[in-house]
Formats: structure tokens, C-alpha cells, sequence
């Protein structure tokens, strides 16, 4: 059983690869990925995921704009920022955009797991991921 639909936004593909397996491996369901803001947003409809992890820094519009747009958008999609960079500037505008975390990309698989259940509401013996 899928806990949830996940979209990945990250302009680095071999990130997109890893967080794919890491994830699925859990029983969240990677339904699509996108490495850049026009792409996202072009997908974001027909998607319609429960969660996207969404890199803070790529080309074009920054991940902590895109964030806005995608609350904007989508209100009950939440959104965990990912970098790699430990910016108190950054996180809190992410924050404030409508981010309901972030993940350090070098913070490991455990860290990942967990913020992606806690984040989702639930706990690993749990079934889905549903919207509150």
C-alpha cells in the first residue's frame, strides 16, 4: 500500500535518483519529478501529489518562491524543502512561504524517513497519507 504520492522538484538528477529509491523504499510512491519551477508547476496539476520535496536552490525561480506558488495552487500539498545549506534566512522564508520542513540533503536516510512520516502525519505502521 502507497502512503503517500510524492513529486520530486530538484535540478540535480542524481539527487532525484537517490531520494526516489530512499522514499519508495518506505512505501511512498514517487509519481513524478521535475527540475525546475515552469516544469513543476506545468505538472502540478495533472500530478496532484500529497507531498513534493523541493530543492531550494535551482535555475529560474527560486525554491523558496516556487513554495508559495505551490501552496497557492495546491493549499493541502505539503511541501519539505531540501538543501544543502544550513541558512536560518532561507529556511525561515521557506517556512513562511507555506513549508511545512526542510531536510539537509546530507542528514541521512533515518532523518529522511522519519521527517517524511512526520510531516505526513503518520507513523511507519501506518497506511496513508491523509490530508489534515
Amino acid at each position: 500500500m502507497t502512503i503517500a504520492n510524492v513529486m520530486l522538484i530538484d535540478d540535480e538528477e542524481h539527487i532525484i535518483e537517490y531520494v526516489t529509491e530512499l522514499i519508495e523504499s518506505i512505501g511512498f510512491k514517487v509519481i513524478g519529478f521535475a527540475h525546475g519551477a515552469r516544469e513543476a508547476l506545468e505538472k502540478l496539476q495533472r500530478l496532484d501529489p500529497d507531498i513534493i520535496l523541493l530543492d531550494v536552490t535551482m535555475p529560474g525561480i527560486p525554491g523558496s518562491e516556487l513554495v508559495a506558488e505551490i501552496k497557492k495552487r495546491k493549499q493541502h500539498v505539503k511541501v519539505i524543502m531540501l538543501t544543502s545549506r544550513n541558512t536560518v534566512h532561507i529556511v525561515k522564508t521557506c517556512i513562511k512561504n507555506g513549508a511545512e520542513g526542510y531536510i539537509l540533503k546530507n542528514q541521512g536516510d533515518e532523518y529522511i524517513r522519519q521527517k517524511l512520516f512526520d510531516v505526513c502525519g503518520v507513523n511507519q505502521n501506518l497506511e496513508s497519507c491523509e490530508p489534515q
